[in-house]
């Protein structure tokens, strides 16, 4: 059994939780009679196949008359838009969207889930060896940090200056060209700009589909 599948089972388990197990690679592989070139590009691969789970596990709530729960959190799908538009972000709701990730795991440690769980790196698992560390360059503190920044009415100017944000994100390059032998970004402002630039994705994904998500006050300072 997979990581990603152990640790859902785990998780359902310990919320007792009713789960199924299936496999989609026989609905993945028909599509290469229609969408070869998707085949031809890890980007296009995975965000079909989430289309495709996302196909599987929308029917299933409407077969059995129930609402599809979205896990996106606040950093990652309304932060950075950082999900597939029609694919792990077409859900009825969102109920832990008002959440920052640090927060999640949070609410986690409170619900008493596995340590190994909480403090897994996060990965869409659509393809072998993908993080989203590695794929950002950047990890979710510094999502929140800067956007939570721009909400507050910092300019992405202001920002690349923030003494709360410039040591963090130095941090996370020298953290990034540890681990992957070379640096993605170069400098605060790279790391500031590309989050303000995929906050401006999200918001415009967000006007096509944004399911409902809770109102959660939370004080920054």
């Amino acid at each position: 059994m997979a990581v990603d599948e152990s640790d859902a089972v785990s998780v359902a388990k310990h919320l007792g939780l009713r789960y199924e197990i299936h496999s989609i690679e026989a609905l993945v592989e028909a599509f290469k009679s229609t969408n070869p070139e998707a085949f031809e590009n890890k980007f296009h691969k995975g965000n079909m196949i989430s289309r495709i789970r996302a196909n599987v596990l929308s029917t299933k709530a409407a077969t059995e008359n129930k609402t599809l729960s979205g896990t996106g959190n606040r950093d990652e799908d309304f932060g950075i838009g950082y999900y597939t538009l029609f694919g792990d972000g077409a859900v009825h709701f969102s109920p832990i969207a008002g959440l920052p990730k640090r927060l999640v795991r949070e609410m986690a440690r409170f619900l008493g889930l596995d340590k190994q769980i909480i403090q897994r790196e996060p990965t869409a698992g659509l393809e072998p060896g993908q993080s989203d560390l590695k794929d950002l360059g950047y990890d979710y503190d510094a999502v929140e940090m800067i956007t939570e920044g721009l909400s507050q009415g910092f300019s992405a100017e202001e920002l690349i200056k923030h003494p709360q944000i410039v040591p963090l994100i130095e941090e996370q390059i020298q953290q990034y060209q540890s681990v992957f032998g070379n640096a993605k970004f170069d400098s605060v402002k790279a790391v500031v700009r590309d989050v303000f630039i995929r906050h401006q994705i999200a918001e415009q994904k967000m006007k096509i589909i944004h399911p409902p998500t809770p109102r959660i006050t939370l004080s920054y300072e």
